[in-house]
This record gives structure tokens, C-alpha cells and sequence, in this order.
């Protein structure tokens, strides 16, 4: 009697008359003798299968048997591709690796179930979040730093488990770069408001994939990354496939099988299987082409045969190599042609600005410890600045911009505070953006404020901080934090959030500010943008000491000026702050730790850039392209599962 049995990795076939002959993957899934609980996973086009998918398909238990095997290797790979993605972000700056990495995730998720998925992207996660995320930990203990790199990594777990559902369908690169910036989307507004660092798009600001961020913001920019990753992983596998020994290429005439499954002569149909008497031979069919190009080959040669085209089309337009790699030289050629206009910039008028770096008295989270010192470094900076321009080493400026937290003395309720502030705007002669911590409402809140400071009238306009940092400048869930960490208690009181864009009227210029880690955040710094001519960042990156956090801020800072074509002047309380021009690069920068003075005469651009008008539109459409594809992927799964499970006789259900 015929029986099945696996042997070196393949599925064999033993007949009745001793012959043993390898059967086909599908034959022995339907095998009655090997029938398992579980419906069978189609391969991948193209793929060989593994061991663990014809085990499984045979219905042979154990671990080589199960979908987990080789799950260690791969997961050992995923930590190696994260800490690859670590090394595309400042300080280092290799930001071609952003695309490698994605690319050696996405080869470790084929052919994977949800759940190694989720695990390899997890891994992946954690190898790229801890080391990234490190700053976090410096002051305050690694378990707030390793908690913050674990939720984060969690997101990228759920996107390794996507990514194995839309290899099924065909152009998947697109729906895995779609699924990314659906990740991105969530990860950056969940929970507290979400938290953006590591983005693909914030590794890019010397890429010219960055120009894409002037037509659909930061999220267009992370698609570009992660589509390039896709092609270079389906590059990779079609030109395996095309090399791999014994494989015949798209569009060759012959080639031999495998080296360990030899082409079998021809011989007549097995005894224990003839050919059915109510079928009758096929008819003859016109003799095939012959010439360049066509795919005929001699009946019972034992060669490999290309299937021929319908359409008629050459053997190069089929090759599998050739997708993606036009796919790439496409990719590379829209970022060469995405360079925009600087809006309005036939018309761009000139400002000069100062920014004063006060510097702080030590480093760590106690130099608040010593806020009046801080004050009068910004103070005395901005007063030597007013000697200069009076003894004509200077040109006047039309305005100050001092960095967030240069007074953390409430000016309204301290005198002494307020006195300070007017003397340095009376001497230099022209308005200054403060950065404030002011007290209230009530006793146990605080709010992180802009405030326009006029040499004449004193204070006026002022914008308040809408997204307080939490575990930072507020702290949720305080009594479970504080089991986690007793430094929670140094943010004695928890800072309110502003509700209104900043928007500010300084001297000559409409500006728009944000404060701190705000230009993390898409819609903040869109809402800045609008119709203004200026971006400033007021920054305070001294409790981070010398970590590489300022640096990655300031990558952020250069790709939305590129985002809304406008030139961004970054003031920071230690370092480093800079000005940085409409097409990202920067103008000026100081060192971190040292007092220092930035001033410079800079364009104020008219009008807005596509990103600016078009908003978070281009970042839903592409979160609703990678939902689509998650529903068009797992809808035959479903469907094929069930019609399995219909197909199963009575006593087959009934079998454990």
C-alpha cells in the first residue's frame, strides 16, 4: 500500500511497488493518514519550501514541525537590523542605513505568522529604542529609560506582525512602507499624546529623501524610507531567486531542476495509478514558436520549461530582478526632482535676529537648583550684545530670541525677576521671546510659556506650551509612577497645557514657536507654521547633559524647514543652538556647555509649502491605503480557513 514518509527535509511518496517518488506539498496536505488541526499556509511565489512548511503540511508534530522553528536565529538577526537603524540617527548620521535596516526586517518577517512576527519586531524594537532612548536614564535611573524603550518597541512588534500578512499581495512593498507610516501615526499620538522619537523621516535631514517632507510632511518622508527598504529586500530575494543554482531566470528557454531533485526520465505512469479511460488525450496543439526568446522545449528532455507569456512580452520585461530595481531608480529619481520652490521666494525679505545661549551653572536636573543664575547669564549675554552693537562690532538686530526655561523665576510674580528682563530689552532696544516658567494656575501647576517682551510696554504676547512632557513636565498616574522611579517627586508641580497655536508678533516678524519636544509633533508645528515667516524652537536640553538627544532635536528642527520652507532659528538654554536655513542646512550652530551668541540676517519666506496647506491629509490617506491592505491580505486567510474547515468529514472534525 502507498504510504508517506519524510525523509532529509522532503516529503516521499512510497508506492506499492517499492519506488519511492517525492510528492507534491499540496497532495500531502490533503493526505487523510497526516491530517492536522491546522489548514495549510500557501508558500510564497517563488519560494522553496522550508523544512518547517513541509513538516507542517505533513502534519508531522514537533518542534522542527512548528511555525516558531529557526525563531531564534531570526530574532538574533532583528536585534542586529535595530541596532543598524540606531546608526542612521544623530549623532551618527549613516542615514542610508534606515533603508538597510527596514529592508533585513522585512526579509526576517517573510513567510512568518503573527506571532514570530510580533516577536521579531519586538526585538527589533528594543534593539532600536534602548540604545536610541539612552539620554532618558542619564539623571534619572535606567527603569523609566528601559520602560519608555519597551512601549515603544511594542509598536514595532505589531508592525512586524502586518508585515506577514501583506507579502501575500501583490506590489506589497507599497503596503509595507503604508504600514509603517501607520505605525508612526499611532505610535506619535498614543499614549499621553504619544512620543515621535525615531522615525524614520527624523533620520533623513541629509538624505535627499528629505525633500519629500516640502510635499507631504514628516509621514511621506517615512514612507519613502520604508518603500526604498521593501525594494531592496524584493531586489534581494528576486535576484536569489534568478542565481540561485539550478533556477531557471524569467525569459531563459531551459535549465536544469534542482541539484537534490534530478529531472526524472520519462517512463510510464505508475501501475498503482493509470490514467483515467474517460479522459481522452489532449489534442494536438500548434507547433510552439520557434526563435529568440521563446520558452519551447522538447517534450521529455527533463528540462525546466519558462511558461510562456500571454501578453507577448520580451523575456527582460518578465525578469524578476527588473520590478524593483525600477522600482528603486524610480524612488531615486522622484527625490532628485523633489526639490521645490522656496515658496515665495521671489520675494523673501531679510530680518536679522540674535539668539542668546545663556548656558547653565552645572549640568543635570538640579541647575534649577540655581535659576537666577540662569536668568543672569541671559541677561548678561544679551547685555553684551548691546555693547557690541553700540561700539559698532555689531549690527543692530530686530530681534532677541532666548531659549526655553532662561527664566524659570516667574517674571509676573517676582519682581526682581521682571526688573532683570526689562533692563536687557531696554539696552539691546528691540523686542525678546522669552522662555518662562510661570506660576499657576493655582498653587500646584506651572505652564512653560513664550512671552514677547517689549523694550517699551513690557510684556505681551506670550505662547503656552500644548504639549507638556509627560514623566517630565507632568506626571500621570503619579502614585504608580513613583514605585517605578522616587525621582517623579522632583516635578513637584504638574505643568498645564496651552490650547492655542504659537503665533507671535515679534518687532517686524509674524513667527510661529514651539517649545522644546513640541517639534516632534506634525500638527504643532504645522499650526506655528501657518502664516508666518519664521519657525523658533525655544529649547532647554541641559537636563540631557552631553547625550545625543540635542542632536537628534536638531536633525528634527532642520527637516521642518524643509516641511514648511521656512528658515528655523533653534535657541537652546546649553547647547546646541543653531539657524538653520529653508532647505535645511545650517547657517550657524554653537557648542553645548558654553555661553554663546547666534546672529545673522534671514529670509522671511511669503506663503506656505504643499505640506503646510495639505496638513495630516497625505499622512490618513496612506494610515487608510495600509488598513485597506491589512483587510485585502487577511480576508483569504479567513475565507480559506473556513472553507478548510467545511471541508473536513465528520469524523475529521472529530479528530483532536
Amino acid at each position: 500500500m502507498p504510504g508517506h514518509r519524510v525523509a532529509r527535509g522532503r516529503l516521499q511518496t512510497v508506492s506499492s511497488s517499492g519506488s519511492t517518488t517525492e510528492s507534491a506539498v499540496a497532495t500531502a496536505a490533503t493526505d487523510k493518514t497526516a491530517a492536522t488541526d491546522k489548514p495549510a499556509q500557501p508558500l510564497v511565489a517563488g519560494e522553496r519550501p522550508a523544512l518547517h512548511n513541509l513538516a507542517e503540511r505533513a502534519g508531522v508534530r514537533g518542534r522542527i514541525g512548528r511555525v516558531w522553528a529557526g525563531l531564534p536565529g531570526r530574532l538574533i538577526a532583528a536585534a542586529a537590523s535595530g541596532g543598524l537603524l540606531v546608526l542612521a540617527f544623530p549623532p551618527y548620521g549613516a542615514w542610508p542605513l534606515a533603508a538597510v535596516s527596514v529592508a533585513a526586517l522585512t526579509a526576517l518577517l517573510r513567510g512568518q505568522r503573527l506571532r514570530p512576527g510580533f516577536a521579531i519586531g519586538l526585538v527589533f524594537g528594543l534593539a532600536f529604542f534602548v540604545p536610541l532612548l539612552r539620554w532618558t536614564g542619564i539623571y534619572v535611573g535606567p527603569a523609566p529609560w528601559l520602560i519608555l524603550a519597551g512601549a515603544q518597541a511594542v509598536y514595532l512588534g505589531l508592525l512586524g506582525a502586518a508585515l506577514t500578512l501583506t507579502y501575500r499581495l501583490p506590489a506589497w512593498p507599497v503596503w509595507t512602507a503604508a504600514l509603517w507610516v501607520a505605525e508612526e501615526a499611532l505610535r506619535d499620538r498614543a499614549p499621553f499624546g504619544g512620543f515621535p522619537w525615531g522615525r524614520l523621516a527624523f533620520a533623513e535631514s541629509n538624505s535627499p529623501l528629505a525633500w519629500f517632507a516640502a510635499w507631504g510632511g514628516a509621514p511621506l518622508v517615512t514612507f519613502a524610507v520604508a518603500l526604498t527598504g521593501g525594494l531592496l529586500a524584493a531586489l534581494g530575494w528576486a535576484a536569489a531567486s534568478a542565481w540561485r543554482p539550478g533556477r531557471p531566470t524569467a525569459g531563459a528557454t531551459t535549465a536544469p531542476g534542482p541539484p537534490d531533485r534530478p529531472a526524472a526520465p520519462d517512463r510510464p505512469a505508475a501501475p498503482d495509478r493509470p490514467a483515467a479511460p474517460d479522459r481522452p488525450a489532449a489534442p494536438a496543439g500548434p507547433a510552439a514558436p520557434s526563435g529568440p526568446g521563446t520558452t519551447g522545449t522538447p517534450a521529455g528532455s527533463g528540462a525546466s520549461v519558462a511558461p510562456a507569456d500571454p501578453a507577448g512580452r520580451p523575456p527582460w520585461h518578465r525578469h524578476p530582478v527588473l520590478r524593483p530595481a525600477i522600482g528603486l531608480v524610480a524612488v531615486v529619481a522622484v527625490a532628485a526632482l523633489a526639490h521645490p520652490p522656496a515658496p515665495g521666494s521671489g520675494g523673501a525679505r531679510t530680518v536679522r535676529v540674535a539668539l542668546v545661549q545663556g548656558n547653565v551653572p552645572r549640568l543635570g536636573l538640579d541647575f534649577n537648583a540655581q535659576r537666577e543664575a540662569v536668568l543672569r547669564n541671559h541677561v548678561q549675554r544679551t547685555l553684551d550684545l548691546a555693547g557690541e552693537v553700540k561700539a559698532g562690532r555689531q549690527p543692530q538686530p530686530q530681534l532677541v530670541i532666548w531659549p526655553e526655561n532662561a527664566s524659570d523665576i516667574d517674571p509676573f510674580g517676582n519682581p526682581d525677576a521682571g526688573a532683570l528682563i526689562d533692563q536687557a530689552a531696554q539696552a539691546i532696544g528691540v523686542p525678546i521671546l522669552v522662555g518662562a516658567v510661570l506660576d499657576g494656575p493655582g498653587p500646584d501647576h506651572t505652564t512653560n510659556a513664550g512671552i514677547v517682551w517689549d523694550p517699551v510696554t513690557g510684556p505681551g504676547q506670550r505662547y503656552v506650551k500644548r504639549h507638556p512632557v509627560p514623566f517630565g513636565e507632568y506626571i500621570p498616574l503619579r502614585k504608580v509612577a513613583r514605585l517605578v522611579s522616587k525621582d517623579v517627586d522632583l516635578v513637584g508641580r504638574d505643568m498645564v497645557a496651552g490650547s492655542e497655536p504659537g503665533r507671535l508678533r515679534v518687532g517686524p516678524v509674524e513667527l510661529g514657536d514651539v517649545i522644546c519636544f513640541e517639534v516632534a509633533y506634525d500638527g504643532i508645528v504645522r499650526d506655528a507654521a501657518r502664516g508666518t515667516g519664521l519657525l523658533v524652537v525655544q529649547t532647554n536640553n541641559a537636563t540631557f547633559g552631553r547625550s545625543d538627544e540635542t542632536y537628534q532635536q536638531l536633525a528634527m528642527s532642520r527637516l521642518r524647514a524643509i516641511e514648511h520652507g521656512q528658515t528655523v532659528l533653534v535657541a537652546a538654554t546649553s547647547g546646541v543652538s543653531a539657524i538653520i536655513a529653508p532647505d535645511g542646512r545650517v547657517v550657524q550652530r554653537s557648542a553645548v556647555f558654553t555661553p554663546d551668541l547666534l546672529a545673522a540676517a534671514v529670509p522671511v519666506r511669503a506663503g506656505s509649502t504643499l505640506a503646510t496647506r495639505l496638513g495630516a491629509l497625505p499622512e490618513w490617506l496612506l494610515v487608510a491605503v495600509a488598513g485597506a491592505a491589512l483587510v485585502a491580505a487577511a480576508a483569504p486567510a479567513i475565507r480559506a480557513r473556513r472553507a478548510d474547515r467545511v471541508r473536513l468529514t465528520p469524523k475529521e472534525q472529530e479528530q483532536p
